[in-house]
């Protein structure tokens, strides 16, 4: 795995949180995992996909110090229901490792690489599954793109930046899953009532689990967000 600029990595440190987005009817049978690059302003962008697009779209954003790879099982769980993409941020996994001259490693611009690389692939609806940076990137690209998001799923989320995105949260309603670990040292468990406070439709769970919930817990999310997903039409 890359590593992200000494930059981005000082931001991690500015989080407390993160949501996520997911989505599902669970099927025995699974779609086969492709991999790719998009080219976003000159920068290659390394992505995961699988299953048919004509189905409801799910993003999976990462978070740190991963990539792409955390959502392995995930995709495999759920390929054969919905269509899903995850991408590498930039200076991330198998993405290009620009110079901090050549690239601003900010989430701003990030969750700006991102938006325009789901642009690209010709993505215009789908739900976002966000956990730890994956928050404040797809949390900025759901406040620039309200009518896009159908759900989101959050695993830990972020405060530093959180009026803003609440603000989001309390106008558009998203139907919003929260599978939070509870044994998180970056990420405490109190940081998911917020969701209870703003959103009307949510699922919460708090899961017996540390940092990496679903490398633990990955069939148990892979059902939520199946029936989750379901339960709301989004199928």
């Amino acid at each position: 795995m890359l590593r992200p600029t000494k930059d981005l990595e000082t931001l991690r440190y500015a989080t407390s949180a993160v949501p996520v987005f997911l989505f599902a009817a669970l099927s025995p049978a699974m779609a086969e995992t492709t991999y790719g690059y998009e080219t976003v302003d000159g920068h290659q962008i390394f992505f995961r996909e699988a299953g048919d697009p004509v189905k409801p779209t799910l993003v999976l954003l990462h978070g740190f110090p991963s990539s792409s790879h955390e959502y392995r099982n995930l995709i495999d769980d759920l390929s054969d229901a919905y269509h899903l993409i995850a991408p590498d941020y930039p200076g991330f996994g198998a993405s290009d490792f620009p110079s901090a001259e050549a690239y601003t490693y900010s989430f701003d611009n990030i969750a700006d690489t991102i938006d325009q690389f789901l642009e690209q692939r010709g993505l215009d609806r789908y739900s976002l599954f966000i956990q730890d940076y994956g928050a404040p990137i797809g949390m900025r690209i759901a406040t620039e793109h309200p009518d896009r998001v159908e759900a989101q799923i959050a695993a830990r989320a972020f405060s530093l930046e959180g009026l803003r995105w609440q603000a989001y949260l309390r106008e558009h309603q998203p139907p919003t899953l929260i599978v939070w670990a509870e044994h998180d040292a970056f990420f405490p468990a109190p940081g998911a009532e917020g969701f209870l406070r703003d959103l009307e439709d949510v699922d919460y769970n708090i899961l017996d689990t540390g940092h990496f919930a679903l490398e633990e817990d990955g069939p148990f999310i892979a059902e939520k967000i199946g029936s989750f997903l379901s339960e709301r039409g989004i199928e």
